[in-house]
């Protein structure tokens, strides 16, 4: 088992960091394919999320993101630092097939394969998502 943390500042050039790192670590791992694209795409999800509803674009406030990688799942938490976070999450409805944006969640819980949105006593949103290491996942 591989657990790795990093910690970004509130800024938009941190998702391009934030993404080379968890290519970085997925590569590592020789995890391709299809299964890499869902879980890029879905972390960057999450850390935009993150980003501009829980930090409000904040740079004094971090972004944590915590990936565990072993032979049978990986798994991300992402962690921001805002207030209220769970309430929006809940309050969430679909968008409209022409509607731009809040589309986010629901790409999340689309292509991971398990997903829990918490907040702990400060308020703080966790994102946590698995996804399986299978051959139906792998294929390139």
């Amino acid at each position: 088992m591989s657990e790795v943390t990093f910690t970004y500042p509130s800024r938009v050039e941190s998702e391009e960091q934030m993404l080379d790192d968890v290519t970085g670590v997925l590569d590592e791992h020789g995890i391709e394919g299809d299964l890499k694209r869902n879980i890029l795409l879905v972390i960057s999800e999450a850390f935009n999320n993150a980003l501009i509803h829980g930090n409000s674009f904040d740079p004094a406030k971090g972004i944590v993101l915590r990936l565990v990688v072993n032979q049978t799942e990986i798994r991300a938490d992402i962690i921001d630092e805002g207030q209220g976070g769970l309430e929006r999450v809940r309050a969430h409805r679909s968008p409209g097939a022409l509607d731009t944006h809040g589309r986010g969640i629901g790409l999340i819980r689309h292509f991971a394969d398990l997903v829990d949105f918490r907040e702990d006593d400060q308020g703080r949103l966790e994102v946590t998502v698995c996804f399986e290491r299978n051959m139906r996942n792998q294929e390139v």
